[in-house]
């Protein structure tokens, strides 16, 4: 601190004298404490301390003078302080060479350890007085490249402060946001092809935000992710949509939806007590668990797989579905499909948009439905938008659709006439509307 205080008065009484500041934050650091445990990783932090030190030393050639200060700021993050540098794109190349450096393999007690670290970068261009103020952008800086990805380098700028800002301001707000009942659940359906009824409904969590108005998942559940507090609000969806679902099932009778499609994040899905609280859900809301259905995508199994196929299995075991949702966007969709044992696959919208747009979507889509029906698993496609696309998934055999050419997500009232109505059903006047582009409802 005392050195980045005299290189702030220096550089203040002269205009050439620039310096940088960078905080390295390891990347998955808290794995390696807690497979190696706490006393071999102090030890790996010992040997990525030499290194950095050694290929500073290296650095003379970049910044002209050997300026550069190696620091621990505690836990897995290191500051290097560059003084007497040209301008920004010298300290770039410092931290490109320091994570260079990290890319070799490190030989701790026996264990091979690759590491690799993101790098934020402040520069003393933007002006500044106090130590706090510029360890605060490289911080934030830090946390832009982190967001982005392993082993990036992100350099500071004013609108990196806002969005900060911001970002506090709205995790603020939802925190407030769960003890104030500001969430809402809105409910797509879920078309069968062979009868043309509603045969589920998906609940989408909304944030009526008191100033912005409506938010989508998209404008919060990272957020709620990154946070904690998705258990939170998937819990609160969980309940409604179960109560609802119950209701619906009083009301409408054999007529009522099967199935209520309830979205699981990553962070729900390594809870342990997961299975627990929806069996303590369901017997609280009376609903019969086979019309519970969860969507799980193939990212939520990355941080433990072998304790999400005992919740599932878990699950199953008393009757809860559950659908792997997105399929196709990633690396092994085809894996889980095979270990975990899905009921459903949700073809991805991203390959429903592309049909009939000149490349592999339609055989994308052809592919996926062929695999589910040699695997006996049922197919939704979603985002179905136009009715080109219903007519394909048709002729593929997929055996249910959603999307804005149907509905868009609605209030409970809504659903309540979409169930009493059955806009779609199966007989040739109301298939011909469908077939035509009149039978849609909420498409704008």
């Amino acid at each position: 601190v005392d050195l980045l205080d005299r290189a702030i008065k220096r550089s203040q009484r002269r205009q050439d004298c620039t310096f940088a500041l960078l905080i390295l934050g390891l990347d998955r650091f808290k794995a390696v404490n807690h497979s190696l445990g706490p006393v071999t990783a102090d030890r790996l932090l010992v040997a990525i301390a030499r290194r950095l030190q050694s290929s500073l030393r290296a650095t003379d050639a970049v910044t002209h003078q050997p300026a550069c200060t190696l620091a621990r700021l505690g836990g897995d993050e290191f500051t290097v302080l560059l003084e007497d540098i040209t301008d920004a794109s010298d300290a770039m190349r410092v931290a490109e060479r320091l994570q260079s450096a990290l890319r070799l393999a490190f030989d701790v007690e026996g264990h091979q350890v690759f590491m690799s670290a993101a790098v934020g970068i402040t520069v003393s261009t933007t002006g500044y007085a106090r130590t706090e103020d510029v360890l605060q952008d490289a911080a934030i800086a830090l946390h832009r490249a982190k967001a982005d990805g392993d082993a990036l380098c992100e350099l500071f700028d004013p609108a990196l402060r806002e969005r900060a800002v911001a970002r506090l301001t709205l995790e603020t707000d939802l925190r407030n946001a769960i003890d104030r009942r500001e969430f809402a659940v809105l409910y797509q359906p879920i078309i069968s092809l062979d009868t043309g009824r509603i045969s589920g409904f998906e609940a989408l969590a909304r944030w009526r935000h008191p100033t912005r108005g409506l938010l989508t998942p998209a404008e919060f559940i990272p957020l709620a992710e990154d946070t904690g507090m998705i258990r939170q609000i998937g819990r609160l969806v969980l309940i409604e949509s179960c109560r609802q679902m119950g209701a619906w099932v009083k009301r409408f009778g054999k007529d009522a939806p099967q199935a209520m499609c309830v979205n699981v994040s990553g962070r729900q899905l390594a809870d342990a007590g997961l299975a627990s609280e929806i069996e303590a859900i369901l017997e609280g809301t009376g609903l019969e668990a086979s019309r519970l259905k969860l969507e799980i995508t193939e990212s939520a199994f990355i941080s433990d797989v072998g304790a999400a196929e005992a919740t599932l299995k878990r699950l199953q075991s008393i009757g809860v579905e559950w659908s792997l949702d997105d399929f196709g966007t990633g690396y092994s969709s085809l894996s889980y499909l095979h270990r975990l044992q899905a009921d459903t696959v949700k073809v991805d919208r991203s390959f429903v948009s592309r049909i009939g747009a000149g490349d592999n979507g339609l055989e994308m889509v052809r592919a996926i439905v062929a695999l589910a029906r040699n695997l006996g698993i049922d197919v939704v496609a979603e985002g179905v938008e136009t009715v080109h696309q219903l007519s394909q998934l048709q002729a593929l055999g997929c055996e249910s659709v959603q999307g804005f050419y149907f509905s868009k997500p609605v209030d409970v009232a809504a659903a309540d006439s979409l169930i009493a109505s059955q806009p779609w059903r199966d007989d040739d006047e109301c298939r011909q509307a469908v077939l035509s582009g009149h039978g849609r409802l909420n498409h704008n």
